[in-house]
């Protein structure tokens, strides 16, 4: 009897201690990984496609000063970096092989960052996308409203191995994956739309810059373009062609919007098929909420900071 009662009093005690360290262990690793957390930090990324479109992702990353934050991510973006891994697979680094991060300094609101030549080594047909993922990366730092670009010593006065000009100071009307739609060079209006492309059974956002000739409001153009049937080059807009706008009102940081919709699609709407809708109004306005009813009767309402572009 004492003998038995030995062995359960050590096989107890021993299981009290497992469980105490098993306890401790787990504690150990949620305080490490939320230590892990605090310091990491979601920064957005542009970069290169497989449809060959400057397409908009985000990574998780360590830093804490500007600098780092930019160099880390430049450096997710050089061809060939043992950092591209964090890159999600459908997306390709667009910076040429070997390129070097020399310097980054804020003076206000505009970033000046310098590379090494080896930025200079980028085909004409990929120049201009390679400037775009650059530019509107950087622009996701809510610090920079405008960058300039230098190689070395010298201030990047054209797109790389073109003729196209580049103003000294780059900010975001200078526009992402282009598209011309005129009939002349008057009166052009420049509009911001969001597509998705799709890989696989994943769809991603794609912003286009729209340049036309029009002048209706806004909003009339980005609903005519994105409720055109469209399957184009990959460029998807999920909001069907049988609806159609009444009326609309932007007041009050408030867009309302007014549908009339033949096939009642807009009534089992859900937040994938009017995300490029949202996307394109909050990029063109300055508002804070839209609205949108069918036939007088609202179906939905969403804040433009419960939007995530990602």
């Amino acid at each position: 009897m004492f003998w038995k009662r030995s062995i359960n009093k050590i096989f107890f005690t021993t299981l009290i201690v497992f469980i105490a360290f098993i306890l401790f262990s787990f504690s150990k690793t949620s305080v490490d990984n939320e230590s892990f957390s605090s310091s990491s930090y979601r920064v957005p990324l542009y970069t290169i496609n497989e449809d060959s479109y400057v397409s908009m992702t985000s990574v998780f990353l360590d830093g804490d000063t500007l600098e780092e934050k930019i160099s880390n991510v430049i450096d997710i973006m050089v061809v060939d970096n043992n950092k591209n891994f964090l890159l999600p697979s459908y997306f390709k680094p667009i910076l040429p092989r070997g390129t070097k991060l020399i310097s980054v300094r804020l003076k206000g609101d505009i970033l000046k960052i310098v590379f090494s030549k080896e930025l200079l080594n980028i085909s004409s047909e990929q120049a201009d996308a390679m400037i775009e993922s650059l530019l509107y990366t950087l622009l996701g730092f809510e610090e920079v409203v405008g960058v300039e670009i230098y190689v070395e010593d010298s201030l990047l006065k054209y797109v790389p191995n073109t003729n196209k000009k580049l103003p000294t100071i780059l900010y975001d009307d200078y526009g992402i994956n282009k598209s011309y739609s005129l009939s002349s060079n008057m009166d052009i209006k420049k509009i911001n739309l969001y597509y998705y492309t799709r890989n696989n059974d994943n769809y991603y956002l794609i912003p286009v810059t729209k340049y036309v000739n029009d002048n209706r409001e806004k909003l009339e153009i980005i609903v005519e373009e994105l409720s055109s049937f469209l399957y184009q080059d990959n460029l998807i807009s999920m909001l069907s062609d049988s609806v159609e706008l009444v009326s609309y009102d932007i007041k009050d940081n408030v867009i309302s919007l007014d549908f009339t919709d033949s096939l009642d699609s807009l009534y089992n709407v859900n937040d994938t098929v009017i995300k490029p809708l949202l996307c394109s109004l909050f990029s063109n306005y300055t508002v804070d909420r839209v609205k949108i009813s069918v036939d007088g009767v609202k179906i939905l309402e969403k804040d433009k900071k419960d939007i995530d572009i990602y």
